[in-house]
């Protein structure tokens, strides 16, 4: 366990963090940064479990959109590296590897039931009505679900469709995942004469890939819950508590007292990409409302109609 310094510039290190957390903080803004990046790792691990636990019960993970997840698994990816390259905080760390872990299994999900699952078990048809079934479900699926290529396509198209998706993503994380090696190496064999080649710049360049992809990852699933005009097989959790948790992500970065003007400009990217979600987040939040509105009031009408 590390020990912890007494006292510095007199403040004396808060014991009751060293006992529970083994961290070391010294007076009331720090022990506060601290406890806001543990809560933001409490409300990520409230986040997106739930999703994979609605996925498994549904049986399907036809209401995410795949654009969404893949642009947020490449978004954790490079989040996670560009933490590790420019030595954010550790509580940065342990999210972003968890992020990627959860993702990955979110993506696995979607490709599974949407795809494999899909292929492999076609809906059971009566023997003497085998063709007028398979043409009559044929033709309901393309008319019912206009948005969803993946339920319109036939079974070789979707497989086709989810090969290139696959190969596309798994593509970008086999790039990310050499380029910094390799970057990294040739900076090593230079004796760092290209400072545009330090890991501390590649990790910068990442950290502002991510904020990109994150911004643009709610968008797709956005769309989608529009085009369907429902948010059915989503867990509300997932937005919600992406929101508590990117607020006391952001919030842990800013009132932590070792801040200094240039590690603020450091942690930008990052500060970026958990705030600027918030907006794309709420916007989904609403959804949920207007959504399960409007499913009641279908009910009450199809009740009132019976």
């Amino acid at each position: 366990m590390t020990q912890c310094i007494p006292t510095k510039d007199g403040i004396p290190y808060t014991r009751w963090i060293y006992y529970i957390f083994g961290d070391c903080t010294y007076g009331t803004q720090d022990t506060a940064s601290l406890l806001l990046g543990y809560f933001s790792i409490l409300f990520w691990l409230n986040a997106q479990l739930p999703q994979v636990i609605e996925n498994y019960r549904r049986g399907t993970a036809k209401g995410l959109s795949f654009n969404f997840l893949s642009i947020w698994l490449a978004g954790d990816v490079a989040n996670l590296v560009g933490c590790v390259l420019t030595g954010q905080l550790p509580f940065q760390r342990y999210l972003g590897t968890y992020f990627v872990l959860v993702d990955i299994t979110l993506v696995a999900q979607y490709i599974y039931y949407c795809h494999i699952k899909h292929v492999d078990t076609p809906p059971p048809t009566k023997p003497d009505q085998h063709e007028h079934d398979a043409s009559s479900s044929s033709s309901s699926t393309a008319s019912s679900s206009p948005f969803s290529s993946s339920l319109a396509n036939s079974p070789s198209q979707s497989t086709v469709t989810s090969g290139k998706k696959v190969t596309s993503v798994l593509g970008l994380f086999f790039f990310m995942g050499y380029q910094v090696p390799r970057s990294t190496l040739s900076t090593q064999q230079d004796d760092l004469t290209s400072q545009s080649l330090d890991p501390v710049t590649i990790g910068f360049i990442f950290a502002w890939i991510c904020t990109c992809l994150y911004l643009m990852s709610r968008v797709p699933q956005i769309a989608k819950n529009y085009r369907r005009q429902s948010v059915e097989g989503l867990a509300p959790s997932l937005f919600i508590f992406a929101v508590l948790g990117n607020l006391t992500y952001a919030l842990g970065i800013l009132i932590h007292p070792g801040q200094t003007r240039a590690s603020l400009m450091d942690a930008l990217p990052y500060l970026l990409g958990s705030a600027g979600t918030l907006m794309f987040d709420f916007t989904i939040f609403l959804q949920f409302v207007w959504y399960t509105r409007l499913k009641r009031q279908r009910e009450r009408k199809r009740i009132t109609v019976v």
